[in-house]
């Protein structure tokens, strides 16, 4: 079953929800895990998953610099952008780089 997110006032309503739902195929899911030095949202083995609120593009401009400093430690990571506020055509060549450069990436959207 798919992760249907509802309408959540903010990120950490979101990121509790999300949390939660993943708990349910897998308990052993960490909530905010520190790792040298950083703190993941959510991971999952060997798996960070990186929750992100509301914001205009110039808010994801640190998903390149978390995504390689979280490839030190984790296998993969993955970025769950609740309602984010593109403008423009900017994320779409983000995200097109990230597929193309850090393969071990990726990006779902939800709202």
């Amino acid at each position: 079953m798919a992760f249907e997110p509802q309408k959540y006032g903010d990120e950490r309503e979101f990121h509790k929800a999300l949390y939660n739902w993943l708990k349910n195929d897998f308990p052993q899911a960490e909530y905010e895990k520190m790792i040298g030095g950083i703190r993941v949202d959510i991971a999952i083995g060997k798996i960070a998953i990186e929750v992100k609120g509301p914001k205009e593009n110039t808010g994801y401009r640190s998903i390149s610099e978390q995504a390689l400093t979280r490839l030190n430690y984790y296998d993969n990571v993955i970025f769950a952008l609740f309602a984010p506020k593109f403008i423009g055509n900017r994320f779409d060549e983000v995200e097109k780089a990230i597929k193309r450069e850090l393969p071990k990436v990726g990006v779902i959207t939800y709202g």
